[in-house]
């Protein structure tokens, strides 16, 4: 099942766009003063970093494809989460 519902093959072409919704968000977060300041750069500067590191995994072919993170989003929510703990 988990096979079945994942779609990370298919909408790791939406990486670029994912990456900026996520941003946008980020910022808004903070223009809220849910985060300061500093959570919105170290946020942003960490997305800017993970979709560097999937973008250049694709283009050497050795990005993993993680059936259990089902879709772009969850794949990269994963690996900031391992940047910035």
């Amino acid at each position: 099942m988990m096979r079945f519902g994942a779609s990370i093959e298919v909408d790791i072409e939406l990486l670029d766009v994912d990456i900026r919704g996520s941003r946008v968000w980020v910022e808004a977060l903070g223009k809220a003063g849910i985060l300061s300041g500093d959570e919105v750069e170290r946020i942003t500067a960490g997305l800017k970093e993970v979709h560097d590191s999937i973008s250049a995994e694709l283009a050497e072919g050795t990005f993993v494809f993680d059936a259990s993170l089902e879709d772009i989003h969850m794949t990269v929510e994963s690996r900031l989460i391992e940047l910035l703990g």
